[in-house]
């Protein structure tokens, strides 16, 4: 296994958009002494760092198909998952907080891999809910088996 890690921050970008609570897009008010929090979808669905991804295999609609990695070819199915593939844990250093996706295949691991397609100031954000779409929908079925069993 290479396990090798995406986006390792030793510290964070100038221009991040995500991690940290003064980044561009939450707004102009001091948020100074607050952190961005960091949830691992693998410990909610109890998959201890293993994400169960799911990708499309054919490029999203409008103009950020453009700029979206090249999704996985020659499948007729609408959608790919990648077992083993990825792992995530929550990670942080002195300026942010994220979650850390690993590459968990083997050099010989031919499958479809995610990049910083739109750069690394944007991190994995075209497929953040990619990675762990199979963990969240494990999340929401047992929440939801709860809801209607304490009902």
């Amino acid at each position: 296994m290479r396990n090798r890690v995406l986006g390792v921050l030793r510290h964070t970008p100038a221009d991040t958009r995500f991690g940290e609570p003064g980044a561009r897009f939450f707004g102009s008010e001091d948020l100074s002494k607050l952190d961005v929090l960091c949830t691992d979808p693998t410990r909610l669905a109890g998959d201890g760092g293993a994400l169960r991804a799911y990708f499309p295999t054919a490029r999203m609609p409008g103009p950020l198909g453009f700029v979206q990695d090249q999704p996985p070819v020659g499948l007729t199915t609408p959608w790919v998952s990648t077992p083993g593939l990825y792992r995530a844990r929550c990670a942080a250093n002195a300026d942010a907080n994220w979650l850390q996706i690993a590459d968990a295949g083997g050099d010989g691991d031919r499958r479809f891999r995610v990049t910083h397609s739109i750069g690394a100031d944007w991190g994995l954000h075209l497929v953040d809910l990619n990675l762990a779409y199979g963990n969240l929908v494990d999340v929401v079925r047992r929440q939801a088996k709860a809801y209607l069993r304490s009902r």
